[in-house]
């Protein structure tokens, strides 16, 4: 015979043949040898290297039993438990073929199989208190769910103990199913809260019909971590399912854990837990102070850290506060303002205080920007509240705005007007100084020019006394004044100039 079980060992694999001796494996590694008889196992375990002892029993398709390790005689106080499984399309035709009596049996053995599974969901959820515990049990079990694992010196260094009280503390730990030796022979601690929900799910369609199971489960989903949306998918659906309130204070609890604070004092009132109910309150409250103290700075950081998400209509006012907060606390925050208020009118087209918060906001930023389309704006939202006055305000604005444009557009005319004039009289200037630089440069460039003249057969220039062959050079002496004319010098002709004497070697020189 051969047998299938899923449990706290994991999946195991059990063999029996007709002598009543038995075999099977667990987990990765684990291996089974031993005696089945009167549906009871006695026998050993080998798991990676470690070796010890095993005793159980199967019932109505439930494993239960303990074991310890090394095989020497002694008490066996680590459990084992687990759950058959079967082939449901067989096990369902053998059901129905067996005459009633058998049916009826089966019945009873499903029942049975039900009652076990609750008793152990309820050990798991509840983890009552025993007398007979150690009295450092709660703080050892404190010390192993900190570190997250457990041994016999952990406990003995941290809590200060002899090894033998430790070793007796860490299998009533092990008892209590806080700890379990994993499959590599470490101990690990154990979230029972998630061995509920495996439990509860691996056999839904027997527990789901049980109200206080059901409610077992969702708060081990609320509990462990990372379920709370599962939690509150699970707790809609069997609101439905058992048409119940049962689940408003939990309900609560992950509306809060989402921060919406506003459905969660709705659940919290009708719950009646009043606790919980002051304390979300309290969120709320201290916003408010914040507000009332005008505080926008720290008002604008708590709403949009905590409250943002708890904007629903019956708590409007929250929203308005805050658009009204960005609004007065910096310049750099108005047209932020203003955007918030137009995601909040998308949502609540009705809500007055919105409505003539932007319509002032989109008054005073048309006003100082002068932009025409964001009064235009500003009129909308306060024709939409009804504020006449509003209106008015803005129809202000308007006219004064087009009187300052229209005051800008003569006050540019008229600069333009001024520029064209200077640039006009510049021009003129321009011209002017462009024609006596034009009269000096020709001036300029008629000193330089020779004026030859021919007297008893020479040709000299007049002003520097050279002879034409310097006709491509500039004339250096009109400048300097000379004056050359021919004179007998030594009995023979020369250029010579009349005012100074000179001859034409000193025409670059000045005329004295």
């Amino acid at each position: 015979m051969k047998y299938n079980f899923k449990g706290n060992f994991g999946l195991m694999e059990f063999t029996v043949d007709k002598d009543g001796n038995a075999s099977g494996t667990y987990q990765k590694k684990g291996i089974l040898s031993g005696v089945f008889k009167n549906q009871k196992f006695s026998g050993t375990w080998e798991n990676k290297g470690l070796e010890g002892i095993a005793a159980f029993t199967i019932s109505d398709g439930i494993l239960e039993g303990n074991w310890k390790k090394g095989k020497e005689p002694g008490p066996m106080k680590s459990k084992w438990y687990g759950e058959q499984i079967l082939d449901s399309s067989s096990s369902n035709l053998e059901r129905d073929n067996k005459p009633p009596f058998q049916n009826e049996r089966i019945i009873d053995e499903v029942k049975d199989k039900v009652d076990h599974l609750k008793e152990a969901i309820n050990k798991l959820y509840n983890d009552n208190d025993d007398d007979s515990r150690d009295s450092l049990f709660n703080e050892a079990k404190a010390l192993v769910i900190n570190e997250q694992k457990c041994s016999t010196s952990l406990i003995q260094d941290k809590l200060k103990l002899g090894s033998n009280r430790a070793k007796r503390i860490k299998e009533e730990l092990e008892d209590a199913g806080i700890i379990q030796l994993g499959g590599d022979g470490i101990y690990i601690v154990v979230d029972r809260y998630l061995l509920v929900i495996e439990k509860f799910e691996d056999n839904k369609e027997l527990l789901e019909l049980d109200e206080g199971v059901v409610n077992q489960y969702l708060w081990s989903l609320y509990l462990s971590d990372g379920n709370v949306h599962k939690c509150y998918e699970m707790i809609q659906h069997y609101e439905q399912k058992f048409k119940s309130n049962r689940w408003l204070k939990l309900k609560g609890h992950c509306y809060s854990n989402f921060k919406w604070y506003d459905y969660a004092l709705e659940a919290y009132e009708k719950s009646n837990s009043l606790s919980y109910l002051e304390r979300t309150q309290k969120v709320f409250k201290d916003y408010l102070d914040l507000i009332e103290k005008e505080r926008w700075e720290m008002a604008i950081d708590y709403f949009e850290k905590n409250l943002s998400l708890s904007v629903s209509e019956n708590n409007l006012d929250i929203a308005f506060k805050y658009c009204n907060a960005l609004y007065r606390s910096s310049e750099s925050n108005e047209i932020k303002a203003l955007k918030k208020l137009k995601e909040y009118i998308e949502a609540n087209p009705e809500y007055k205080p919105f409505l003539d918060l932007a319509g002032s906001i989109a008054n005073f930023l048309g006003k100082y920007e002068e932009d025409i389309d964001m009064l235009a704006d500003a009129t909308a939202y306060y024709k939409k509240a009804g504020n006449k006055e509003g209106i008015l305000l803005v129809k202000e604005s308007i006219q004064k705005v087009k009187l300052v444009k229209k005051q800008k557009v003569a006050e540019e005319k008229a600069e333009k007007a001024r520029q064209a004039a200077n640039m006009k009289q510049l021009e003129a200037e321009r011209r002017a100084l462009e024609k006596d630089l034009a009269k000096e440069e020709a001036a300029l460039e008629q000193l330089k020019k020779h004026k030859f003249k021919t007297s008893r057969g020479i040709t000299f220039c007049q002003f520097c006394g050279k002879d034409s062959s310097w006709s491509s050079y500039d004339c250096e002496g009109r400048q300097h004044g000379h004056n050359y004319v021919l004179m007998k010098v030594d009995g023979s002709f020369t250029p010579i100039c009349n005012k100074c004497g000179s001859n034409s070697s000193f025409s670059e020189y000045s005329c004295s």
